[in-house]
C-alpha cells in the first residue's frame, strides 16, 4: 500500500513539474509625450507606431498623464512611431525593433510649431542590454542572429545556449525537464516528463524548421505573474509572419563520410558510410496586402548510419582489428538458421544494416488584421518522426551491444515514432486607449510510441563465460510501446492602462490527458548459458526445450497494460506594473494554480509478476 501511495505522489510531482503557461507572444510599447519647452504633459496626442514590412499601424492616445500604450503588437520591425498634436511640430522615431515581452519607454518632445509645420526625427535603437524596460534574466535571439551565428544542429537549443546560465539545455543547475517550451504560445515540453526534453528528441528530430522561427527568449527568472511552470527556464519562440514582400526560401544541407576527418594525430580512422539530408522550403507574403498575410515552412531530414560497424570473426579478419568482435561468424549463423528452421523466425543481419533517422515537419502561420484594433493570427505546426535504435543493455548481464564482445541482431533494434499536431489561436485586441486584452486558445496531440523490427517472439540472450555473447528477439522495452498525450490550453489576459500603472488580470487553463501504455516482458526474456546450451534447450525432445512459439501464443491471449490519466490546472494572477520614474519601475503581483486529477484514483492497475527464463530453465 505504501509502495502505491509513493508511486501516486511521485507521479503527482512529475506532471506538476511538466505543467506550463501559455508565454508571451507579441510586445508592447509605451512612453510620455511632452512640451519640449516646459516639460508639459500633452492630453490628446495621437501616436502610431507603423509595422513597416507589414505596413501594420498601431494607434493610440495619450491620457492626461500625456502616457500612451500599446500593448500586444507584433514583434520584430523596424518600427516608426509618429506623434502628432495640433500646434506642435510631428516627431517620429525610427529604427525600432521589439523583442518578445519587451515594453520600452519612449520620450517624445514636441516643438511648438512656428510658421509651416515640419517633421522633426528622431532614429532610435531600444535593444539595449541594460534598461528599465528589461527585469530578470534573459536573453533574447532576434532573426538577424539566426541568420548570423553558427549553428550545428540548425535547432534552436544551439542558441538557447547563448544564456549565460545555461549549459547544454540545462538551465540555473535545473534539469532540461523542469523547462518550460513554448512555439507561438503553443506547449513543445514534453508534458509526460519522459527522457527527451522537447518533442521529438527520442528520434534526434527538432520540432520545427530553424527557417520557420523569428525571435526566441529565454527567461530564467521573469518578473510577471503571466510565466509559471518552470524552474529552469522559459524557452519562448515565436515564428515568422508574413509580409507584403512576397518572400522564399530554399535550403538543402548533404554530409557524409568523405566530409569528416580520417587522421587523428599520425593514426589514421576508416569512418563508418553516412548519408545526411537536410532539405526545406519556406514561403511567406501578403494575401491582401496590409490586411492578410501567410507564411509557411516544411522540411525533410534524412540519416542513414551503420547500425553496427563491427564485423564478426571469421577466417581472414585480424582478430586483433578493433572493429573485429569475438563473436564468430560461425555462432551467428548457426542461432540464425536454427530459429529460421525450428521456429519460422527471421533475425535480420548481424554486421553491415543500417538504421535510420528521418522527419518531417511543417508549419503554416496565418496573421489578420480585423480592424485597427483587433488582430488575429492562427498557428499550424505538426511533425512526423522515427529513428531506429540499437536494443536497450538494461536486464541483461553485461549488455547488448554491439561492442567486440557482444553483438545483437538487426531485428533485435526497435523503432521510436515521436509525432506532433498543434493548433493555436490568438486574438489581441485594443479598447479605447486603456484597455486591451488578448485570448488565447489551442490544441497540441502528441503521439509517441514504439514499432519494431521483429515480429512477436521472446526476447533471447546466449552468454559465453557469464558474459552476454548474442542478443535476438523482440526489443524487451518496446512491446505496444505507446504514450499518447493530449493538452488543450486556453489563457486570457486583460489589461488596464491607468496612469503610470500597467494593471493585467489573467486566466490561465490547461488539461492534460495520458495514455501511457507500458508492457515489459510481455513477451518472456529467455537466456541461455552458453551456445551449447541454446542448441540443446532447441532441439525438440531434449530436456528443457524452450517452445518460443509456444510462449508467443501464451502472451498474445493477455490483454496489453495501460493507464489513463485525466489531469487540469486553473490560474489565476494579477500584476501591477508603476513607473515611478524614468529610471524605476516597481513590479506587484500575485497568482494562484490550482491543480485537478480529473479522473478517480481510487481504481489503480495492479503491479504483475514478470516471466523469466533462467539458464535453468526454470
Amino acid at each position: 500500500m505504501f509502495t502505491k501511495k509513493l508511486l501516486l505522489a511521485c507521479s503527482c510531482l512529475l506532471f506538476a513539474a511538466q505543467i506550463s503557461f501559455a508565454q508571451v507572444t507579441t510586445a508592447s510599447l509605451g512612453g510620455l509625450v511632452v512640451a519640449k519647452e516646459d516639460g508639459t504633459p500633452l492630453i490628446g496626442a495621437n501616436i502610431v507606431a507603423q509595422h513597416l514590412p507589414s505596413g501594420t499601424n498601431y494607434g493610440a492616445v495619450t491620457r492626461i498623464d500625456g502616457r500612451f500604450n500599446l500593448a500586444n503588437i507584433r514583434i520584430g520591425g523596424p518600427y516608426t512611431i509618429r506623434v502628432t498634436y495640433t500646434g506642435y511640430e510631428t516627431t517620429k522615431q525610427e529604427n525600432i525593433s521589439l523583442s518578445l515581452g519587451q515594453n520600452p519607454d519612449l520620450k517624445f518632445s514636441l516643438k511648438e510649431a512656428v510658421g509651416s509645420l515640419n517633421e522633426a526625427v528622431v532614429s532610435a535603437d531600444r535593444n539595449g542590454v541594460f534598461s528599465a524596460d528589461r527585469t530578470g534574466a534573459e536573453t533574447a535571439v532576434n532573426q538577424a542572429q539566426l541568420e548570423l551565428l553558427p549553428t550545428i544542429k540548425r535547432s534552436f537549443q544551439d542558441f538557447a545556449r547563448l544564456t549565460p546560465q545555461g549549459e547544454g539545455f540545462s538551465f540555473a543547475g535545473r534539469n532540461r525537464l523542469f523547462n518550460n517550451l513554448t512555439i507561438d504560445g503553443s506547449i513543445f515540453n514534453n508534458p509526460f516528463g519522459l527522457d527527451a526534453a522537447t518533442p521529438g528528441g527520442q528520434a534526434n528530430a527538432q520540432p520545427i524548421s530553424l527557417d520557420a522561427i523569428e525571435q526566441i527568449l529565454v527567461q530564467v527568472a521573469p518578473f510577471d505573474v503571466r510565466q509559471s511552470g518552470f524552474t529552469g527556464a522559459s524557452i519562448n519562440a515565436v515564428t515568422k509572419s508574413g509580409t507584403n514582400n512576397m518572400q522564399a526560401t530554399l535550403y538543402s544541407y548533404l554530409r557524409n563520410e568523405n566530409l569528416i576527418g580520417e587522421k587523428v594525430g599520425d593514426v589514421t580512422i576508416n569512418n563508418p558510410n553516412l548519408s545526411y539530408n537536410q532539405s526545406g522550403v519556406s514561403i511567406g507574403g501578403a494575401i491582401v496586402k496590409n490586411k492578410v498575410f501567410f507564411f509557411a515552412s516544411a522540411e525533410i531530414e534524412r540519416r542513414e548510419d551503420p547500425g553496427s560497424t563491427y564485423l564478426a570473426f571469421r577466417n581472414g579478419l585480424n582478430a586483433s582489428d578493433p572493429n573485429v568482435a569475438t563473436v564468430t561468424a560461425a555462432d551467428l549463423d548457426l542461432v540464425r538458421s536454427t530459429l529460421a528452421s525450428r521456429y519460422n523466425y527471421q533475425t535480420g543481419e548481424y554486421e553491415n544494416y543500417t538504421h535510420e533517422t528521418s522527419n518531417n515537419k511543417f508549419s503554416a502561420k496565418l496573421d489578420v488584421n480585423l480592424s485597427a484594433a483587433h488582430s488575429f493570427n492562427l498557428v499550424y505546426k505538426g511533425f512526423r518522426s522515427l529513428r531506429d535504435v540499437l536494443p536497450n543493455p538494461a536486464i541483461s548481464v553485461t549488455g547488448r551491444g554491439p561492442n567486440r564482445e557482444t553483438l545483437p541482431f538487426e531485428y533485435n533494434s526497435y523503432i521510436i515514432n515521436n509525432n506532433l499536431n498543434s493548433i493555436v489561436g490568438e486574438l489581441n485586441s485594443r479598447f479605447g486607449t486603456n484597455v486591451s486584452n488578448q485570448l488565447q486558445v489551442g490544441v497540441t496531440s502528441f503521439r509517441d510510441f514504439r514499432d519494431s523490427k521483429s515480429k512477436a517472439f521472446p526476447s533471447v540472450d546466449i552468454l559465453r563465460n557469464g558474459r552476454n555473447y548474442i542478443s535476438l528477439g523482440l526489443e524487451r522495452f518496446s512491446t505496444n510501446n505507446v504514450l499518447d498525450q493530449d493538452v488543450l490550453q486556453a489563457t486570457n489576459n486583460l489589461t488596464v492602462f491607468k496612469g503610470k500603472n500597467i494593471i493585467t488580470a489573467g486566466l490561465s487553463w490547461e488539461q492534460f490527458k495520458f495514455n501511457n501504455s507500458f508492457n515489459l516482458f510481455y513477451y518472456p526474456g529467455v537466456e541461455f548459458s552458453s551456445m551449447a546450451d541454446f542448441i540443446a534447450r532447441t532441439t525438440p525432445g531434449n530436456p528443457g526445450y524452450v517452445d518460443f512459439n509456444a510462449m508467443v501464443t501464451s502472451s498474445n491471449a493477455n490483454a496489453f497494460r495501460a493507464d489513463k490519466t485525466n489531469f487540469g490546472q486553473l490560474g489565476a494572477y494579477v500584476q501591477n506594473e508603476m513607473r515611478v520614474s524614468d529610471k524605476l519601475k516597481l513590479t506587484l503581483g500575485i497568482r494562484a494554480d490550482k491543480p485537478f486529477y480529473l479522473n478517480s484514483l481510487a481504481a489503480q492497475p495492479s503491479i504483475e509478476a514478470l516471466t523469466f527464463y533462467r539458464p535453468d530453465g526454470t
